[in-house]
């Protein structure tokens, strides 16, 4: 018998997941303008990130660039709709959906889908989402 492990694992070497999500690169991420609409409405209402940024205006949060909004997204998406944030092995991409492990256990894939996908659209991402499995050995 086969054991699936189906949600975020980590450990000092190494990196592991599965969701249904999508992953962006760079300028689908700051050049969408719902998405980062979304992402400077979640700072604006972060008490931690009012402080530190205060009086910053979403022209200059929309000026921010790539790696500065995967950073401060990290903290921003953690627990948003059952949402799951991560970044790729070398930091160049911008993974969004469900963990798998947010499934419960009367729920339908289907479902499932459907609902990560409705938490997706709802940050103004409209890329379509697929089942994502990633792993990797930083040692």
């Amino acid at each position: 018998m086969t054991k699936l492990k189906n949600d975020f694992v980590t450990n000092s070497s190494s990196v592991s997941f599965l969701l249904w999500g999508v992953s962006l690169y760079g300028e689908e991420v700051t050049e969408n303008i719902k998405l980062m609409k979304s992402l400077y409405d979640l700072l604006k209402s972060n008490e931690y990130y009012q402080k530190k940024y205060g009086d910053l205006s979403f022209e200059d949060f929309s000026g921010w660039n790539f790696d500065k909004v995967q950073n401060i997204s990290y903290h921003l998406l953690d627990g948003y709709n059952d949402i799951v944030f991560t970044w790729g092995q070398n930091h160049d991409d911008f993974i969004i959906g469900k963990s798998m492990k947010n499934m419960s256990d009367n729920e339908t894939f289907a479902q499932f889908k459907k609902d990560a996908e409705e938490a997706l659209k709802s940050l103004g991402i409209d890329k379509t989402a697929s089942m994502i499995e990633r792993s990797w050995y930083d040692g």
